[in-house]
């Protein structure tokens, strides 16, 4: 594997997603999580290589791929929202003793 593998499920479709439980089996059945984690790096590899398959996501090594964990969204970071105002400079609301 030469490049790390980038998973962002913000970019799979509804279909992938599904695709990918489907593949991983029985969330009750144990080691449910890491064939999870194989069949989203699955689904997101074979976007570029058509040819990469679940077996060879389960082959790979945890430093081989990365679920990319997306920032939370700011308040009027280009979502329409107005950014709250900052406080009056100057001002303390701090109680005094």
């Amino acid at each position: 594997m030469n490049e790390k593998i980038m998973v962002d499920v913000s970019k799979l479709t509804l279909g992938d997603m599904a695709e990918a439980a489907d593949v991983a089996g029985d969330p009750e059945r144990p080691g449910y999580n890491f064939r999870q984690a194989a069949a989203l790096a699955w689904v997101s590899r074979r976007q570029t290589d058509p040819t990469f398959t679940y077996d060879d996501a389960l082959r790979l090594r945890n430093d081989e791929f990365e679920v990319v964990e997306q920032p939370p969204e700011v308040p009027g970071a280009a979502n329409g929202a107005t950014p709250q105002g900052s406080p009056v400079s100057g001002v303390s609301t701090l109680p005094t003793s």
